[in-house]
């Protein structure tokens, strides 16, 4: 919950106000602080209608309600005149935001005096305007993580399921991490009254470690299933069970759940029956749907197949006095033939229709029954009356019927209905009355990738989540309420995170840009791409200009940042491909052959020319995936020739060494053998690495050039024919490891790197670098790997990381940092640190077997930007046992105090006890990040080698 105003002087702090609505939450006294939980009945007695009282949230976030009907935020903020930034101690408060627990009590008049401070901009009424949320804009504290809140409406990330439990309560369910300020993997409860919403158990255990497609509650409990495999922390493939508490798994041991994932649920006669892409439930052969009868699983007849089981898939069950109702992908259900919908009547399959025909065309998405007739929904919008089919006639308007919710009074749909176009009649969501479909008010806001794939019929109003920024007027991620009158956000938070992924971070003329798949960046409408100022995020540029499908690509050039992706430019093209932003005007570079989606991902300059890898299409008629140049009107192919371009995907893309080096799934560019990485010279195409030992033996999918090496993280475990674990780096001549041994790298995939002072920092999906723990992102300091923050790191995926101004911003899939929710995006301001480095031409034993001693000077530079503490030594054999071949003669660093630049020395002493080859360890103790770094020693008649391994 922080706006990105981030390198403020303590002496210009400033507050930021959101609508919040709360009830009182601490015991106060006027003028004083006192804890939650004391003084109730003092509380009662002077709150009185002309008082406001101050509560603590958080330690950064205080909580202003009126206790009368004045609605405070219409009357701090001024419509005219200057609007006065001011601090805390301006704004008048008895308190410590940092320290004060609790609240307070202020004359409503004095409150008044010294409110008008807020912003305009950023307060939001309701129906409730007589509270707020004031938050203090702190600097970031050097070495540790910022957080930038939750989600103020709805969740980060898309919905895909909606279960009504009754009292105005709803679970949703989806592939989020968080939902207005809480925690929530993957499934959320929603009280619907209140806009709050609570997570399903505790801590990182909250939840499931997937997506969820599909609820029910049956009785006390509710089922959910998806693609995950742990549910609370403990397993359960893919479908469990929530009573209310705790989480159960549905079967015993390995055994539970079922073998691949679940996509519908349905309670029918008393069981649990599921549908997904599964072939096994329990143990038993289950073709794509089982029962679970509340304690073993059973399969349902033969299942379903179409001799095609990787394509089948069960999407949705529904369930009618005359049997269970299957739609989905088939043209088989058990040995009866039946097309993409199917009854089950208790002892065997149905068609629904007779010969070839039965069923319907396409993939069914979703059923549902009303006024005894059950409507099926898919490429359109098709009814069963128990004999026959019809199809409902949506006019002109395009539907995709993703999502089918029964009412008395009519159905409504859900999907892509209505197309893409803000034009449309419907825009993701309709209502069938019976003879004719109508809108729901101004529905979602919709463009190419917004949908709705979840509806459901409340006491409160008709609930709509699916992937969308708004709805109609109101703020909206992902869910909303239709009350019959007007949309408004389903839940609400106080955060300022992003709806949805951050997946590119770059900088343009001193601002922060962000690209990804969000639609919302706190409270801001920003469709794809956000951009950082002194009023927080917003939508950069005219809002008629927007990216109407998730970004693929963003880099930023000296003449303004190239966004690869499908944008909207206002004036009625909807389809444009490349566009390039000066930070005031877009412009948009392409030729005729440009679309369809010919352009690659991967945009940048190099010689003084726009370079992008590009579907083109040569006199022969034969098409290639080039590398081309924009010469001002056309792309061209460098080698201007016809060429086999690349036999691959290209993903990445970094100048290096006067060189173009692109990364991808290739093994060829050109006619030239590569291995998953190339670099162009602008005359020819070269391997990293020799012809046997070049590349990558998996995908790689970050590339970064820094201080004149080449870093590549991905998938790998290999590059250039020798161990390196997801990341590795090209000194120009030869491949290396971050560390060494076993232990080197990090231990999953890295999906970004960024440059950070003289340090390296990784991000992705791993939890561990070198020998210590690091979640989501470690710092490489040049000899050693270490955490970043206070340990709990970054909860989720980083996929992408700017360095700007002093302060690492990270975006990805995120929930939280260092423990505390940050949607999306968190941000983390580094502290100095010492770093550790021998002067390698000092480092030589040279002895002979069998003879003498050999003695070693070893000399450590403080290479840092703060005191070293070297607080010991000791030496091991290579499997940790006292080694007595080497020793140390004397010690000059052991408990020194190094400033940055210093040295120390210790003097090593070899004494072979046979001609065999003999190893050691040296350990270094220090308060180097990641803690000791180990020295390997090698005797022989070449006696020392100055290889590092990772801490």
């Amino acid at each position: 919950m922080v706006m990105m105003k981030l390198m403020v002087p303590v002496a210009q702090r400033t507050l930021w106000i959101l609508f919040f609505c709360s009830g009182y939450g601490s015991g106060v006294i006027a003028g004083e602080v006192i804890p939650s939980g004391e003084g109730e009945e003092t509380k009662s007695q002077q709150i009185a209608a002309s008082m406001v009282q101050i509560e603590k949230l958080d330690r950064h976030t205080l909580l202003v309600t009126s206790s009368s009907e004045n609605h405070i935020s219409r009357e701090c903020v001024p419509y005219g005149g200057e609007v006065k930034k001011a601090g805390l101690e301006e704004f008048g408060l008895a308190m410590n935001l940092a320290d004060a627990r609790g609240a307070l009590l202020m004359d409503h008049d004095a409150f008044l005096e010294s409110c008008n401070f807020i912003y305009p901009e950023r307060v939001q009424y309701d129906s409730h305007p007589n509270a707020l949320a004031v938050r203090d804009l702190v600097e970031p504290v050097p070495g540790e993580w910022q957080s930038i809140g939750g989600v103020p409406s709805g969740c980060n990330a898309r919905i895909e399921a909606v279960e009504y439990s009754g009292d105005g309560v709803v679970y949703l369910g989806g592939s989020f991490s968080v939902c207005g300020d809480i925690p929530a993997s993957g499934i959320v409860r929603l009280d619907l009254n209140t806009r709050e919403f609570q997570s399903l158990g505790h801590g990182d255990e909250n939840g499931v470690n997937g997506t969820v497609f599909d609820i029910v509650k049956s009785g006390g409990d509710l089922y959910v299933g998806g693609t995950f495999t742990a549910a609370g922390g403990m397993p359960a493939n893919r479908i469990a069970r929530w009573d209310g508490q705790q989480w159960h798994s549905l079967g015993i041991d390995d055994k539970n759940g079922v073998d691949s994932f679940v996509w519908s649920l349905e309670e029918h006669q008393g069981d649990i029956y599921v549908g997904g892409i599964f072939e096994n439930a329990g143990g038993q052969l289950a073709n794509r749907i089982a029962r679970w009868d509340g304690g073993s699983w059973y399969s349902v007849d033969d299942g379903l197949v179409n001799g095609f089981p990787d394509s089948v898939g069960i999407d949705a069950l529904l369930s009618r006095p005359e049997g269970l109702y299957a739609g989905g992908v088939f043209s088989i259900a058990g040995n009866v033939s039946a097309n993409n919908i199917a009854l089950w009547n208790g002892e065997q399959w149905q068609p629904l229709g007779e010969g070839e025909n039965n069923g319907v065309s396409g993939r069914v998405f979703s059923l549902a029954s009303w006024n005894g007739e059950v409507y099926a929904g898919h490429g359109s919008m098709s009814v069963w009356n128990g004999e026959q089919w019809r199809r409902l006639d949506s006019g002109s308007s395009p539907f995709v019927v993703r999502a089918v919710a029964a009412t008395v009074d009519g159905v409504y749909v859900g999907g892509f209905i209505g197309g893409f176009s803000a034009d449309s009649e419907y825009r993701g969501v309709a209502f069938w009355d019976g003879d004719r479909f109508e809108s729901v008010g101004d529905g979602i806001l919709v463009d190419n990738s917004a949908w709705t794939g979840a509806l459901v019929s409340t006491d409160v109003g008709l609930v709509v989540a699916g992937r969308f920024g708004g709805a109609s007027e109101a703020p909206a991620s992902h869910v909303a309420i239709w009350d019959g009158l007007a949309w408004s956000a389903a839940g609400l938070g106080t955060g300022q995170g992003f709806n949805d992924r951050v997946q590119f971070l770059a900088e343009f003329d001193g601002s922060i840009y962000a690209g990804g798949w969000f639609t919302r960046a706190g409270d801001a409408l920003a469709r794809r791409f956000a951009v950082n100022d002194e009023s927080g995020w917003r939508a950069p540029g005219p809002s008629e200009v927007y990216l109407t499908s998730s970004m693929r690509y963003m880099r930023s050039e000296t003449d303004g940042l190239y966004v690869n992706t499908i944008i909207d430019d206002g004036l009625g093209d909807r389809g444009r491909r490349l566009g390039r932003w000066d930070g005031l005007t877009w412009l948009f570079l392409e030729d005729s052959d440009t679309r369809p989606a010919t352009l690659q991902p991967v945009v940048a300059v190099y010689q003084d020319k726009l370079h992008a890898v590009r579907v083109m299409q040569f006199d022969d008629g034969s098409t290639a995936n080039v590398l081309a140049f924009w010469d001002g009107e056309n792309w061209l192919p460098v080698q201007g020739k016809q060429t086999s371009g690349f036999n691959g995907q290209v993903s990445g893309v970094e100048v290096f060494d006067e060189s173009l080096c692109l990364i991808g799934g290739f093994t060829e560019v050109d006619g030239v053998p590569v291995n998953k990485i190339a670099c162009w010279n602008g005359d020819s195409w070269r391997a990293l690495g020799t012809a046997d030992a070049n590349g990558f033996d998996v995908l790689p999918l970050a590339i970064k050039a820094v201080q004149g090496e080449l870093f590549v993280g991905g998938n790998f475990r290999r590059a250039g024919g020798i161990d390196a674990n997801f990341i590795a780096r090209w000194n120009g001549s030869a491949w290396q490891s971050l560390g060494v041994g076993e232990n080197n790298g990090v231990n999953s995939v890295v999906l970004s790197i960024e440059e950070v002072g003289n340090d390296v920092y990784a991000g992705g999906v791993f939890n561990r670098a070198g020998r210590v723990a690091a979640r989501g992102v470690a710092r490489w300091d040049g000899r050693s790997w270490a955490g970043i923050g206070h340990g709990a790191g970054i909860q989720g995926n980083v996929e992408s990381m700017l360095f700007h101004e002093g302060v690492l911003f990270v975006g990805g899939r995120i929930s939280e940092a260092d423990g505390e929710v940050s949607s999306n995006l968190a941000i983390f301001e580094p502290a100095p640190h010492p770093r550790i480095e021998p002067a390698l031409d000092t480092v030589n034993f040279s002895t002979s077997p069998e003879s003498g001693s050999s003695l070693a000077d070893v000399q450590f530079v403080n290479s840092g930007d703060a005191d070293l503490e070297i607080s010991g030594v000791n030496i091991v054999d290579a499997i940790g046992r006292s080694d007595a071949a080497f020793a140390v003669l004397s010690d000059g660093c052991s408990g020194a105090l190094i400033a940055p630049g210093g040295s120390c020395s210790i003097e090593l002493t070899f004494v072979p006890s046979g001609s065999e080859l003999q190893l050691g360890v040296l350990e270094i103790r220090s308060n180097v990040p990641g803690g000791s770094i180990f020295l390997e020693l090698i005797g022989n008649d070449r006696i020392f080698d100055d290889r590092f391994s990772n801490s």
